[in-house]
């Protein structure tokens, strides 16, 4: 029996890198968006690119600022969407 947990990520295009960055800053296999960023284009697309569309880099880095922010104050909101 395997303790470890395997993320499948299913879509089409960039928002599979927007996700797959956000979700390792929360894994804490990254402390920084830049650092996500950079392995995803490396290792995960061909032209090595990765997350291009800015507003999307972007996300990741606030992402990483909420993650950060959450781990140094030891809360988290929970944000509820509505139709």
């Amino acid at each position: 029996k395997s303790d470890e947990r395997v993320i499948v990520i299913v879509g089409f295009g960039e928002i599979v890198g927007l996700i797959f960055c956000c979700y390792s800053l929360r894994s804490g296999a990254w402390e920084n968006a830049i650092d996500a960023l950079r392995y995803y284009g490396v290792s995960r697309t061909k032209d090595q690119r990765g997350v291009t569309i800015p507003s999307w880099r972007r996300y990741v880095g606030y992402y990483a600022k909420y993650i950060k922010d959450k781990n140094n104050n030891g809360s988290i909101k929970r944000l509820n969407l509505r139709k």
